[in-house]
């Protein structure tokens, strides 16, 4: 039996209540952004073959103290390292990345880096941060690649960023983001009727205020899909976001949470089984717009950074550029103006290039012949997990706390307070 040791904040069958998962780490379990739960569950998925056995590290590996021992770790006990990334090229994480550079520069095992991208703003050519970001970057694209063929970045601007390193195709291989590649033949995406009466699911980060106002008015069913911890606490405690003014959706004194209109999901498969019967979807969050996607409900992204940008422009996602939506824009302008028909004709030359990256990298896969795996989604489908979070904790299924139990997390955690120890 493989052990593939997968970075990703739980697995998919870990049921963990909102509150215990809010509990987890400082910024909860999925790493103060839900959206971490779509890519992760999906690669979880994907090499969830016949025969192979999928741990979560909990995002251990990215805080660890003292690397030596837990290399050791990792190579006496896993075959393969998997790590699944979103923005990793940015100057708020060049500490972590300095830490997985430490750690895979000491393993023996395969390790391979799926979907990782940089973050760097709407018409810029590279992050911000500088050098000393650059650094980081190259000696952790030096490390994977010593340890895989090539390393799976989310788009083409990503891919040019690390041109300019010294990096380039084939060891960079532009892949998209696996959370979209959930079914090996792909899937459509096609228009559905907008009303007044419709279900309209709203992504959210900031900004857009006349926009979200005249849409939360004239849709009455309309939702934001919140996805940063702080909303999660606030909808739980009721707490608002230190230095919140009253005004704008980051805190209870807005319309859409004096009416129950925010909501939650702690876990990927709930988040979009929801939205199956949404008309459209709008706003800045990319795994938002991904959530509906898989859906089948067709989403715009309005996007404000080269990392919607990019994976937009790859997967063929209709996008409309943040900076330059007039005032009076609105939902009806935005469905007008989405059309899936590039998504639909280049899915399936996408989902097999990202199925070649794996092979090419030593990955067994789910659409290999024979190794499918009906189990895990018959296994997934059965949990009781819980429902979405709505006002002051408001949930139709949620479970009471469950221990995370015996994983990589917990020998991960066993270890580093080991190697802590006098």
């Amino acid at each position: 039996m493989s052990r593939i040791l997968l970075r990703a904040g739980k697995s998919p069958f870990q049921v963990l209540s909102p509150e215990r998962s809010l509990a987890v780490g400082r910024v909860g379990v999925f790493g103060a952004n839900s959206g971490n739960l779509l890519f992760s569950s999906a690669v979880h998925r994907t090499v969830s073959v016949p025969g192979a056995e999928v741990v979560t590290d909990g995002f251990v590996l990215q805080s660890l103290k003292r690397v030596p021992r837990t290399a050791a770790y990792v190579d006496e006990r896993f075959d393969q390292l998997v790590l699944p990334f979103a923005n990793a090229f940015r100057a708020g994480f060049t500490r972590q990345l300095d830490t997985y550079s430490d750690l895979i520069e000491r393993l023996r095992v395969p390790v391979v880096v799926v979907g990782v991208g940089a973050q760097m703003g709407f018409h810029a050519d590279r992050p911000e941060a500088g050098s000393d970001l650059d650094a980081s970057v190259s000696r952790f694209v030096r490390a994977v690649l010593d340890h895989s063929a090539s390393i799976g970045v989310r788009g083409e601007r990503t891919a040019a960023y690390l041109a300019r390193l010294g990096f380039s195709a084939p060891h960079v291989d532009v892949i998209g983001c696996p959370s979209l590649f959930t079914d090996a033949d792909g899937f459509r995406v096609e228009p559905r009727e907008v009303d007044a009466s419709s279900r309209i699911d709203l992504t959210y980060t900031s900004g857009l205020e006349s926009l979200v106002e005249r849409s939360a008015a004239d849709y009455p069913r309309l939702e934001f899909v919140a996805q940063e911890h702080h909303r999660l606490r606030l909808l739980l405690q009721g707490l608002d976001p230190e230095g919140y003014d009253g005004r704008g959706l980051l805190g209870s004194g807005h319309r859409l949470y004096r009416e129950d209109r925010v909501r939650f999901f702690v876990d990927a498969r709930t988040w979009v089984d929801h939205l199956r019967d949404f008309s459209f979807a709008f706003g800045t969050r990319i795994h938002g717009s991904i959530a509906a996607i898989l859906a089948r409900v067709p989403a715009v992204v309005l996007s404000y950074d080269s990392r919607t940008l990019e994976l937009a422009q790859y997967h063929g996602i209709p996008y409309r550029d943040f900076h330059a939506l007039p005032d009076d824009v609105t939902v009806e302008d935005l469905v007008a103006g989405t059309d899936y028909s590039a998504f639909n004709a280049r899915f399936p030359e996408l989902a097999a290039h990202y199925r070649a990256f794996l092979e090419t990298n030593g990955i067994e896969h789910i659409w290999s012949p024979g190794a499918a795996n009906p189990e895990y989604d018959a296994r997934l489908a059965a949990l009781d997990l819980p429902g979405p979070v709505g006002v002051a904790g408001a949930s139709d299924r949620t479970p009471p706390l469950e221990p995370i139990g015996h994983s990589a997390v917990s020998e991960l955690v066993a270890l580093r307070r080991a190697e802590k120890a006098p």
